[in-house]
This record gives C-alpha cells, structure tokens and sequence, in this order.
C-alpha cells in the first residue's frame, strides 16, 4: 500500500508471483511474461479489490481496459533515458532497443489502442514528485466526478 493509501502493483513483480514468466531470453535480456495470462490473473484480483489501484508497468496489453480510468506513459529524453539504462548495468543492444521504443513512441501508441485516447496521458521528463503530483491530482479530479 502506497502511503497515500493507493494500492500500486508492479505488473512484472505481479507477473513472477503469479507464476506468469515463461523463461528468459538471453538475447534480448528480458524475461518473457505470458501477457495473457497476468490479464486473466489481474481481471480475477481486480474484481475483488476496491480503491484506487495504481497498475505500473509496460505490459498495457495485460491490463483488462475496464479496470483503467487513466492511463499515464512516462516519457524523457533520449539522453537522459540512454544514461539510466547504462546505469542499470543493460548493454548496448538493450539500451538501443529501448531508445527506440521511446523515439517511436510505442509504449505512447499501445497504450491508446488499449484504453482509447480519452484515457491516456503523456508526461514528459517530470521529477518523481512533479509526476506523483500530476497522477494525484489527475486521480482526485477522476475521484470528484464519479461522486456527481
């Protein structure tokens, strides 16, 4: 539980508790996640938890679209992005593939032919805080107009 009294769910951690990895590949560096199956497995949580639940993550395909009132993708630039993943110790065709994915923009078009355009939001290169804020914000505005 976040402090803000938010439940927030990696969806790769959820997807290894789950038992919803499928091995590994070596080349690419990544663990492959059966997307189908973290979705069955997040419909059956989801309908029996209440609040708001924070889903972060890239696998937006293993989100079932009725638990999703707001979708935000997170975006920063090339440079900045490149030096984070060399930090994280991923080598040059992972950090590549990644930067690619950010140049374009897949995470950003995936997320709305899941969800639809009305749900999806794209913060640009913000603070951890000036993000939270922003979400916040974003969640108390959505939280305001289902009590109408």
């Amino acid at each position: 539980m976040h402090e803000s009294g938010y439940l927030v769910i990696n969806l790769f951690e959820f997807a290894k508790i789950n038992e919803c990895i499928d091995g590994y590949d070596d080349e690419r560096q990544a663990y492959i996640v059966d997307t189908m199956k973290v979705h069955k497995m997040l419909d059956t949580y989801l309908s029996t938890t209440k609040g708001t639940i924070i889903l972060e993550g890239h696998y937006e395909e293993a989100v079932p679209e009725k638990y999703v009132s707001k979708c935000f993708v997170l975006s920063c630039p090339l440079g900045e992005l490149r030096s984070r993943l060399s930090q994280k110790g991923f080598n040059d065709e992972k950090i590549e593939e990644n930067l690619a994915v950010e140049i374009t923009s897949d995470c950003w078009i995936g997320a709305i032919e899941t969800f639809g355009s009305s749900k999806v939001t794209k913060i640009q290169n913000m603070s951890i805080s000036d993000t939270a804020n922003l979400i916040e914000t974003y969640l108390h505005i959505d939280l305001v107009r289902s009590n109408q």
